[in-house]
């Protein structure tokens, strides 16, 4: 989750992140979704690709994974970034 939040806030796509890290589009994707885990060398990897520290990376994912885990609130979430991808709703 927070992987995709700091690419989106960076405008850059999973191809681009990809290109920055040296993993393929597919690997950003399942981290994304947490479909797999990541090593250290990968946190620090994908941390530099976002322009964040690696603490910080680990926080943003704790702090998603806490909103996350109530599944009203991750109902909100998904449903908010299907509109702003749609165009239908502000991010202002």
């Amino acid at each position: 989750m927070a992987l995709l939040e700091r690419r989106d806030e960076l405008g850059l796509s999973q191809l681009q992140i990809a290109t920055r890290t040296g993993m393929s589009q597919t690997r950003i994707s399942n981290l994304e979704v947490g479909d797999t885990g990541c090593t250290v060398v990968h946190l620090w990897q994908l941390a530099e690709a976002l322009e964040v520290t690696p603490v910080e990376l680990v926080e943003r994912t704790a702090r998603a994974m806490a909103v996350l885990s109530d599944p009203r609130m991750r109902r909100i979430f998904w449903l908010g970034r299907a509109r702003v991808r749609a165009g239908k709703l502000r991010t202002e």
